[in-house]
């Protein structure tokens, strides 16, 4: 379906034979295509249409008089735009006045109604042949109340935005991430297994049309429970995998809402804010700039486990308040020391705190630490958007200088947008680099984005590109025809190998490379993983 006036008139374009240009001229002369008849008649001769683009019928009224009427039988009536004649209209109110109206047969019982022992005969049959109680397909064993309760319970309402959280507000399967628009789905039955009702592993953030048809399928397969539990594995390993941040597997939002720093950079399009706004009332009930630690969900820390594949074991990583700052000044210390607790007790899932606040998270790990090392499942990382604000890596090298030297410092230059290339990458273990996405986006140049990649090649960190953001921020947008829209230009980067990841948002390659390497502190941890030794 067209969404806009020129996507519309492209459609009737191509379906006439004519270029837009010259469809367009031709309605602007006053005239538009019949699409019965195929003739070009003058505006006026169109019924007025307020659904379609241009606010008139596709068929002209000559078309429309004679257009041939069906009936539910599927048989032209043939009487469009014809008089009854006299008798006609004589044997229609005989018709009318013995029942047979419209050629609808009412039924023998209208007006009437049945004897007592009729009804008593009725009444028996329906006791003999309905299904009660275990044999009616809707019975759900005396539990309606139970399961009514434990739907409006605190503990589902907290399930439920674990599931959202995990899956970035977004459809798992259309992408669909419309505040509003979303259900957690229980991928085993809420009512066959009581014991994985508040499991985050089997739930599935879905849209509305997307719940609707799952369920829907499931009663009309009726899928038995071998089937199912393929149905669940397959549904598992989907949802551990696919999130909206590449470089993470999870995220654990003990802690909601963030105030602003730096109001040019990244902050200023801010897609934690964003959630907040399409979500307001559907999952978050206080406003972006409130600080709210959850402490209830430290509990779930231990469902973070290692991903199994064919392979082998994959570590988890744990991307640690996506939708917060965890060195925030609003955050209490005790709820922080305890969040380093869970990492400590934690050795098989990795967890990435990336903050814009290092002077706090400096004064936290230096003072738990000292000079005995950080864990080295917990990764420390501080965001860069542009050379001037490139002076808090110094802050995270001197971490990891203070606490022993053996920490994962990593280091998200996202969004880019400025220059970067007098970041120093000395002594940071892993760089993230990506564009700004939004409605409002600014456009990454391709110098920026080359620049850091090449300065933290030399000092020896590993490159993960995340996203260019949006098409225009794409390095090769330049190779494609100029002739061609922006969608089209993007479609012909993937079709001739330009770009390999079209699923990121604007793509996620430069010069038919794609960089997507992690630090060795992952390799070491699937090392112990696989071996058996944590």
């Amino acid at each position: 379906m067209a969404q806009t006036w020129e996507g519309a008139r492209l459609v009737c374009a191509n379906r006439v034979g004519l270029s837009l240009k010259e469809y367009i001229r031709r309605e602007r002369s006053g005239l538009k295509h019949c699409m019965t008849c195929k003739q070009w008649r003058p505006v006026a001769e169109f019924h007025v249409d307020r659904t379609r683009y241009d606010g008139r019928c596709s068929s002209c009224v000559f078309c429309r008089r004679v257009k041939v009427k069906v009936n539910r039988k599927g048989v032209p009536s043939g009487r469009k735009g014809q008089k009854m004649s006299a008798a006609g209209r004589a044997n229609v109110a005989v018709a009318a006045q013995a029942g047979h109206a419209s050629g609808r047969r009412h039924s023998p019982m209208k007006g009437k109604t049945h004897s007592p022992e009729v009804r008593r005969k009725l009444s028996e049959h329906t006791r003999k042949t309905a299904k009660r109680g275990a044999e009616n397909r809707n019975y759900k064993d005396g539990k309606s109340v139970e399961r009514r309760g434990e739907r409006y319970a605190s503990s589902y309402k907290m399930w439920r935005f674990d599931v959202y959280s995990r899956d970035e507000f977004t459809c798992q399967r259309c992408g669909d991430n419309r505040g509003g628009n979303l259900h957690a789905h229980h991928i085993k039955p809420f009512a066959t297994y009581p014991e994985l009702r508040f499991d985050v592993s089997n739930g599935l953030t879905l849209c509305q049309d997307c719940h609707d048809r799952e369920h829907f399928g499931r009663r009309r397969n009726r899928q038995p429970d071998n089937q199912l539990a393929l149905f669940t594995e397959e549904k598992q390993t989907v949802i551990v995998m696919n999130t909206g941040i590449s470089w993470t597997t999870h995220t654990w939002n003990w802690a909601t809402g963030c105030t602003k720093v730096d109001t040019e950079g990244g902050c200023r399009s801010c897609y934690a804010e964003h959630l907040f706004k399409v979500n307001r009332g559907n999952v978050f009930k206080h406003p972006f700039e409130q600080v709210t630690v959850h402490p209830e969900r430290f509990m779930q820390a231990h469902k973070f486990k290692p991903i199994k594949t064919p392979e082998g074991l994959l570590p988890a990583m744990v991307f640690t308040n996506s939708i917060s700052d965890v060195w925030h000044e609003q955050i209490p210390d005790d709820m922080i020391h305890r969040m380093l607790d869970i990492v400590e007790q934690n050795p098989r899932t990795i967890f990435q705190a990336l903050s814009k606040r290092p002077v706090r998270g400096r004064k936290i790990l230096v003072g738990r630490y000292g000079n005995q090392g950080i864990p080295s499942n917990l990764w420390v990382g501080f965001s860069v958007s542009r050379n001037e604000v490139s002076g808090v890596l110094n802050i995270l090298r001197s971490i990891k200088e203070r606490t022993g030297g053996n920490m994962t410092a990593f280091t998200s230059v996202e969004p880019i947008v400025g220059k970067t290339d007098q970041v120093n990458f000395e002594g940071i273990d892993w760089a993230i680099f990506g564009g700004e996405s939004g409605p409002h986006a600014r456009i990454m140049q391709r110098d920026w984005l080359m620049a850091g990649i090449e300065n933290a090649q030399k000092a020896g960190s590993r490159v993960w590109l995340k996203q260019h953001g949006t098409i225009r921020s794409h390095p090769n947008l330049d190779q494609a025809p100029a002739d061609l829209g922006i969608t089209a230009k993007f479609k012909w980067l993937v079709e001739n190998g330009w770009e390999a990841l079209p699923d990121e948002k604007g793509g996620a390659t430069v010069d038919h490379a794609t960089y997507r390497d992690l630090p060795i502190a992952y390799d070491q941890l699937k090392a112990k993983l696989n071996d058996s030794l944590l």
